[in-house]
């Protein structure tokens, strides 16, 4: 069975300097087409529909993100396993 925190290893992983604004990209192609038709900014999204909301939003988008190779052929996962 996995454990509830098996992926925070990635997802602190994913705050390092060389994935963040990556990850910024990928959060934005998810939210910004919705965020632009409602008149909101990206920041303004958790306190309208509360944090809850917005982070299984993140979340979707972080699942996304695992699954992509950077124009640049890297992942984030291969990155994370190979350190």
């Amino acid at each position: 069975m996995a454990r509830t925190h098996s992926l925070d290893g990635l997802m602190k992983w994913l705050r390092r300097d060389e994935w963040r604004e990556a990850f910024a990209e990928v959060l934005d192609h998810h939210l910004l087409p919705a965020c632009s038709k409602a008149d909101v900014t990206v920041e303004k999204l958790p306190s309208i529909i509360g944090e809850h909301w917005f982070m299984i939003l993140s979340g979707c988008a972080f699942e996304d993100f695992l699954s992509r190779d950077l124009d640049d052929d890297r992942n984030i996962v291969d990155d994370y396993t190979d350190r």
